[in-house]
């Protein structure tokens, strides 16, 4: 009998991590990949000016780093950290490369999961690349709901993911002020909701502003 990936994982001992905690430095060597059991991880990378772009999330059934499961880099090339309580299976790189190439099924699971960040990549772009800044934030508030929505739904109509102004502002490629502007407007006509560190995204609304 064939050994699915969940049990795989499952075999390996938990960690857990606080919020701003980092689970991988940029530029480490690591001997172990992190799979997200519960909570949200950041990717993002750290700009001359000290400014911080935050390129990817991850949550429940996401590994951390993929790429660098398959030798993709000869180092990780971002910081990872947790957001909010985050735990994870650890996972030894080598153990699990091994177990991969001898069971194909699990092998398709991870190359789906690929396949999906390569979509979301194209739709982080899709935003990003938006005229007006308000285009930019809805683009990527639905494209976050959507990437969630399906392990996150709360009360049946809204997405609740633990995002930051500034974080979104990193993932859109904006201002801090210009996305509180512009979020304070999608939060007045009930879109959005928020408080310091948690966003409520109702999809179904959001996608008949696209």
């Amino acid at each position: 009998m064939h050994t699915t990936l969940s049990e795989f994982v499952r075999r390996y001992p938990l960690k857990s991590f606080k919020r701003n905690e980092t689970l991988i430095f940029q530029d480490d060597q690591p001997e172990h990949v992190y799979y997200i059991k519960s909570g949200f991880v950041k990717g993002y990378d750290i700009d001359s000016q000290g400014t911080e772009q935050l390129l990817w999330l991850g949550s429940s059934g996401d590994f951390v780093p993929l790429a660098w499961v398959f030798d993709a880099e000869p180092t990780v090339p971002y910081f990872f950290t947790a957001l909010g309580d985050v735990e994870t299976f650890v996972i030894r790189r080598s153990e699990l490369k091994a177990f991969l190439i001898e069971n194909h099924g699990a092998l398709l699971e991870v190359t789906q999961e690929i396949a999906r960040r390569v979509v979301n990549t194209y739709h982080h772009l899709n935003a990003v690349e938006k005229a007006k800044a308000e285009e930019k934030i809805i683009y990527s508030l639905y494209f976050l709901a959507r990437r969630f929505r399906d392990s996150h739904m709360t009360d049946g109509d809204h997405v609740s993911l633990p995002l930051t102004h500034q974080e979104i502002a990193s993932l859109v490629g904006l201002s801090r002020e210009t996305v509180t502007q512009e979020l304070k407007k999608l939060k007045e006509t009930g879109l959005i909701h928020y408080d310091k560190f948690s966003f409520q995204i109702h999809p179904d609304k959001l996608e008949a502003l696209l």
